[in-house]
């Protein structure tokens, strides 16, 4: 075992070579230990992470973002996991502020600041406080085809939980319309989250995320 307050990084990685040095560059005095979870990269995504000292879980990908993210949770053994996207990065001053959050928090999880830049990326960012720094145990697993979460797993084993809102920002780029269209992101997410209702239809965080993807079809198509 590692020793107390070091950081694991998990991520679900797949043919992300473009995205995914930027995205480890920016984490590299943050986190003690990358896992990448790769669910059938054709390109150098492997070849990367490797090069970045990140131990790499290869598994077929099911359609089901939860169990990938759960593949790579289940290697970790750091006291606290960071998720990230391949094409999102953490900004300067959070990999300096990190650790001295995890070690002065009681909390249970941490949100951080993500800014989710749009368009050609030159019409600003959206931002939206995102739960993903958590403290790592066996019953925190993600639930969720898609959009997976993971607030509703710490709060079973902790029904106290606490939760801090940090300053600490990400930088998302993965939504500018030129990478939405290369990786075809609308039409898997309508897909999976179709899936996720007929799985769940009681669930309107399904519905609530099919809502906002068949608007982004409706802005991409022109009406």
């Amino acid at each position: 075992m590692l020793p107390n307050n070091l950081i694991s990084l998990c991520m679900i990685v797949k043919d992300e070579e473009q995205w995914l040095p930027q995205c480890l560059d920016s984490v590299q005095a943050a986190v003690d230990e990358i896992i990448i979870v790769d669910t059938g990269s054709s390109d150098r995504s492997v070849a990367i992470a490797k090069s970045y000292g990140a131990m790499v879980v290869h598994l077929a990908w099911s359609d089901d973002f939860a169990a990938a993210r759960n593949a790579g949770l289940a290697r970790a053994s750091g006291d606290w996991i960071l998720f990230l996207d391949a094409d999102e990065a953490l900004d300067q001053a959070a990999q300096e502020q990190i650790r001295s959050w995890t070690a002065v928090s009681g909390c249970d999880g941490l949100f951080l600041n993500i800014h989710n830049y749009t368009g050609s990326g030159e019409q600003g960012a959206t931002v939206n406080p995102v739960l993903r720094l958590f403290r790592n145990a066996p019953e925190h697993r993600f639930e969720g085809r898609i959009h997976e979460q993971i607030a509703a797993a710490i709060c079973r084993r902790n029904p106290e939980a606490a939760f801090h809102l940090t300053d600490m920002i990400i930088h998302h780029y993965g939504y500018q319309t030129a990478v939405v269209e290369h990786k075809d992101k609308v039409n898997r997410n309508l897909r999976l989250l179709e899936q996720a209702v007929k799985e769940e239809p009681e669930q309107p965080f399904h519905h609530y995320n099919l809502g906002v993807e068949y608007l982004r079809v409706g802005k991409q198509s022109g009406h």
